[in-house]
């Protein structure tokens, strides 16, 4: 409300973020604070947000898209490949069948050439790194993996 209207958006912030810190259960505060940090392009205090919202009680569902937001914060925004990844390994520990957290995964192992976790990667989702041809997942990292070191 205070945001639209007035088109302040660093006011509605700080407005937010005090109602936020009286209230953590305050939807619209939640809310409001979403858009406002990526409005403002503002993602070292959208990451810290997110860490403290995945925090809450919550359905595991909602858990899952914070921890996806905060885990593309951290690596496309602010360029933190080491809490990106740890971040969507909690989400694969916390649901082994997210293939969009085991991609960014398996992007981030490739970039940090950590072939030992990109082999237990695999070998968690039921392929076989090993030969790399079980899967499109590991003849992709095939292919990258060698591209790389030509």
């Amino acid at each position: 409300m205070a945001r639209d209207r007035l088109l302040r958006y660093e006011d509605a912030l700080k407005l937010y973020e005090e109602l936020y810190l009286l209230n953590p259960n305050a939807r619209e505060a939640r809310e409001n604070l979403h858009q406002l940090y990526t409005r403002l392009e503002r993602w070292s205090d959208y990451a810290r947000f997110l860490s403290e919202e995945v925090r809450r009680p919550m359905p595991a569902k909602r858990r899952i898209e914070l921890l996806h937001k905060l885990g593309e914060v951290l690596q496309d925004r602010l360029g933190d490949a080491v809490g990106s990844r740890k971040v969507f390994e909690t989400v694969l520990a916390e649901d082994a069948t997210d293939d969009l957290a085991a991609r960014r995964l398996e992007a981030l192992y490739l970039d940090q050439e950590d072939l030992k976790s990109l082999h237990s990667l695999f070998a968690r989702r039921g392929t076989c790194a090993a030969t790399w041809r079980c899967c499109p997942s590991a003849r992709r990292a095939r292919r990258t993996w060698r591209a790389r070191w030509r």
